[in-house]
């Protein structure tokens, strides 16, 4: 019996081996094909660099192929590499120093000098860039509006921004969340005595309402799932872009094309393949999705006016429920929003209350503890849990 079981013993040791074996083969394998791939997607990045195709590159396309758990972490790094690419076709764009001829969109063949394979992308890249060149050479025609009234903006808004069903709660205009925010309007304190943040941020749900728990707290969904919509037929401007942990995050405006002067910012967004400076979306229309897993939404809404006379140019901050059509309110009315005044602190209110903000470029408001100043509970305690500043969803 004894030599039985060791026999047992040794033939399910021999077993236990063999599968391990086997395991380890196949993971190597994997890791082996995984490499490949990555190397195949770099090769890709490159050839589209030179043929200046970048921008149609899909990083959900390109890692498709990637094991599903590892899809992700596979698209943020083609992100980076994308933009790394770019950024090295604008340094080397110097005369000699560039060993590649770039493609010429206005000559007969653009992509002559490109590789055979790359010159499909090459073909599509010119076709995009010459289909985003138009509206761009005329955005002169869309700075300014010729005539408005503050107390009767028009409803352009014909989309919301988000998903509002995955948010709990919005800042109001003029509120102490987030930093100063006052584009160059008439309520802009140079002094930083009377500091405001003239956007809305807008919390997703699952985040706690006791500002001591939400560091302790963890996401009840991946943040950056979160959709962003154009709200109007626009052009994109102004975009520049930042790295962060979870890849290349960006802000930018859109100007309305159909009521010229009106601007919708956003702000750390990852964009959408092919989005870029210049492209034109239509309402509706998906232009990214969050690009911080730790950000909050954002939008900010201005209006540019130039008298005609004076050529003087001036700017109004606005809530972007004073914009928004009736469609969109009814989003906001279905979550308790009974009109865009629940969303929005009054200037005479602010003037009274003033709220100090710091040096910085951001400007961070006293008391914070953002930048560098000295954090004080209570101003952290009204920041985040006060409806002095929020407005929360029923």
């Amino acid at each position: 019996a004894d030599a039985k079981d060791k026999a047992d013993a040794d033939t399910k040791a021999k077993a236990d081996a063999d599968a391990k074996a086997k395991a380890d083969a196949e993971s190597t394998l994997e890791e082996s094909n995984q490499d490949k791939l990555m190397y195949e997607i770099s090769l890709i990045i490159k050839q589209a660099a030179i043929a200046g195709t970048l921008q149609v590159l899909d990083p959900a396309k390109l890692c498709s192929k990637i094991p599903e758990n590892t899809q992700y972490k596979c698209e943020q790094k083609v992100k980076m590499d994308i933009q790394t690419e770019m950024s090295k076709t604008s340094s080397d764009s110097q005369g000699n120093k560039d060993q590649h001829p770039k493609p010429d969109p206005n000559s007969k063949d653009p992509c002559a000098s490109v590789p055979a394979s790359a010159k499909a992308d090459c073909e599509k890249g010119i076709a995009d860039a010459k289909k985003d060149s138009g509206p761009a050479s005329n955005y002169d025609a869309y700075k300014y509006t010729k005539s408005f009234d503050r107390n009767n903006p028009p409803k352009i808004a014909k989309y919301n921004i988000t998903e509002l069903n995955k948010f709990s709660r919005i800042s109001k205009i003029r509120s102490g969340v987030g930093h100063n925010y006052v584009p160059d309007t008439i309520e802009y304190d140079p002094t930083n005595k009377n500091c405001k943040s003239m956007k809305h941020y807008i919390m997703p749900i699952g985040v706690p309402k006791d500002n001591l728990l939400y560091n302790k707290t963890p996401h009840t969904f991946k943040w950056l799932s979160i959709k962003y919509f154009a709200p109007v037929n626009g052009m994109i401007i102004g975009v520049s872009y930042k790295d962060n942990d979870y890849g290349t995050e960006s802000n930018f405006k859109i100007v309305s094309m159909d009521n010229p002067g009106y601007y919708f910012g956003f702000f750390h967004v990852t964009l959408l393949p092919g989005l870029k400076e210049g492209s034109v979306v239509t309402a509706g229309q998906q232009i990214g999705t969050f690009g911080d897993e730790n950000t909050w939404g954002e939008i900010a809404v201005e209006v540019q006016t130039k008298d005609e006379y004076t050529n003087k140019a001036t700017t109004y901050a606005l809530s972007f429920l004073e914009v928004a059509s009736d469609e969109v309110f009814q989003q906001f009315s279905e979550r308790g929003v009974k009109s865009a005044a629940d969303v929005i602190n009054t200037k005479e209110y602010r003037d009274a209350n003033p709220l100090a903000c710091d040096n910085s470029d951001a400007g961070w408001f006293i008391g914070s503890g953002r930048g560098g100043d000295k954090a004080d509970p209570s101003f952290e305690k009204w920041q985040f849990e006060s409806t002095d500043n929020w407005f929360f969803f029923k």
